[in-house]
């Protein structure tokens, strides 16, 4: 945790799985609210969504701030 200090206190980075129990499709999400040192990797996204069997199916990788592309990992076609 990060900010205590400035009474702004932040989580540094996360991970997080999501899933559908219904599908049985599952979301990991990594996101960084900023680096340690620098701000390079300040507000960044990149999720994996796996289908029922745990194949990758799409990347998700940008900035949750501003833009984040969601990609096919069989065709490399960005939605």
């Amino acid at each position: 945790v990060g900010g205590i200090a400035l009474g702004k206190p932040d989580i540094e980075h996360r991970k997080t799985t999501i899933i559908n129990h219904k599908t049985g499709e599952t979301a990991e999400i990594e996101y960084k609210l900023r680096g340690w040192t620098s701000t390079k990797n300040k507000e960044t996204i990149h999720a994996v969504i796996k289908d029922a069997n745990g194949v990758p199916k799409y990347h998700v990788d940008g900035k949750y701030s501003e833009k984040f592309v969601l990609k096919n990992i069989d065709t490399n076609e960005e939605i």
